[in-house]
């Protein structure tokens, strides 16, 4: 993932205790997409050095696809 404001910002995504292990190298637009991913109850986490960790829970299906959205908001 990049920043869409500071070039020299980016972040990676890794999928952990899952056989295969999976990744993918987001978009300019922040989307990314984990194939092919065996359904079940997932905790999705992000992570900033700053703002701290963020974590949502998905549960997939079958071959569905589902989106998860994190916000950082800066405090002044």
């Amino acid at each position: 993932m990049k920043c869409n404001i500071h070039a020299w910002m980016n972040a990676y995504f890794v999928v952990l205790e899952d056989q295969p292990r999976r990744g993918d190298q987001a978009r300019k637009d922040g989307t990314f997409r984990l194939p092919d991913v065996p359904p079940g109850r997932y905790a999705v986490t992000t992570w900033h050095e700053v703002y701290g960790t963020q974590r949502q829970e998905v549960t997939l299906g079958g071959d569905e696809t589902q989106n998860v959205n994190f916000v950082f908001r800066a405090t002044p």
